[in-house]
């Protein structure tokens, strides 16, 4: 394209995992066309977020139950007028076919899917590559240089729902998923949570979640002998709430899930649990604050399934309590000596 675009239509991942992980894409966008008009369409649920990554002008959020089928993705493409490049971040055919009903002049996105006829810049994939590095290997048509290390980072506002708490350590345990395969069990959760507060007396825990895993939250504070130091969050925040309450806590224990990501990318220190995932392509992009726990030895893993062939994940339920609250006890402690001296 030898005219420099006017409008440019990303359209971004539907998991809150994946959103976090397209960051470095759309930090890099704005460096390759830094005067260019850039909007957003996301999925309604986790839309807000968007509303922190400086340099978007517009956030469409989409919804599958409002816009149903082949019908549905084209009246709400058509909303859409003189887009010169067409970003399609998701794999899916819908995605590919929403940007074609744009009639966008460039459409980019990665070749799978039955999507070649739709798209005008069809990429092959990197292969061994992080999925952030993935997402910023759609802009290489329109560079002539490697586009460099990239930040999957954001600022959240500060938080309001956790200043009750200041003095205390808090805790974030975000155990549950949408996906069953990384769902820790209730029993290995409470497990955790009881060597947590014995190790850490002055604790206060946070319960996140979407509200899909609220009633999951609710089974584990029944079973769990010191309630009244928890604070059940699942279900009550926004994402855009949640970046700064994960912002305001000292400390992120994760399933590899949109949490996990979140907490990455706002600057917490995150101790990933891993179930189903393979974390050499979705880990929290920054190594640097995360640690991960992974069970040895089994054969099945890593999978990338949504259900367990057990039933219940064993990389879940047999993981060591005492490794995971053992590491959490040296970072909670090397914050607090660092505050001490400051």
């Amino acid at each position: 394209m030898s005219a420099k675009p006017k409008k440019i239509l990303v359209r971004t991942p539907n998991w809150l995992g994946d959103l976090v992980m397209s960051l470095g894409f759309l930090h890099k966008l704005r460096e390759v066309f830094p005067d260019t008009c850039v909007e957003a369409i996301a999925k309604a649920e986790i839309s807000d977020l968007l509303e922190l990554v400086p340099g978007i002008s517009s956030i469409h959020p989409f919804s599958k139950n409002a816009y149903r089928d082949v019908q549905g993705v084209y009246r709400f493409a058509s909303r859409f007028r003189e887009v010169d490049i067409y970003f399609s971040l998701p794999d899916s055919f819908s995605s590919a076919l929403m940007g074609f009903f744009t009639k966008a002049k460039r459409r980019v996105g990665f070749r799978a899917n039955f999507r070649r006829a739709l798209l005008t810049d069809a990429l092959q994939k990197p292969k061994h590559q992080h999925r952030s590095e993935e997402y910023v290997a759609l802009l290489q048509p329109f560079v002539a240089e490697p586009l460099g290390a990239i930040s999957v980072r954001l600022t959240p506002p500060p938080d309001t729902l956790l200043a009750a708490e200041p003095m205390h350590p808090k805790i974030v345990l975000n155990l549950n998923s949408e996906s069953p395969s990384k769902v820790v069990p209730l029993q290995k959760g409470i497990e955790i949570a009881e060597a947590l507060l014995a190790r850490v007396p002055d604790a206060v825990l946070v319960l996140t979640g979407s509200p899909k895993e609220r009633a999951y939250t609710e089974a584990f504070l029944s079973l769990l002998s010191a309630p009244s130091r928890v604070i059940n969050l699942a279900g009550k925040t926004s994402v855009k709430t949640l970046a700064s309450v994960l912002a305001a806590t000292e400390l992120v224990i994760s399933t590899d899930s949109g949490t996990a990501h979140l907490a990455n990318a706002v600057g917490v220190p995150t101790l990933v649990l891993y179930g189903a995932g393979d974390e050499r392509n979705t880990a929290p992009y920054h190594r640097e604050n995360t640690f991960g726990f992974r069970v040895p030895g089994l054969d099945c893993a890593p999978c990338i399934s949504t259900t367990c062939k057990f039933g219940v994940p064993k990389c879940l339920a047999e993981m060591q309590t005492a490794e995971i609250v053992q590491k959490a006890v040296e970072i909670l402690s090397k914050n607090m000596a660092g505050r001490q001296k400051a």
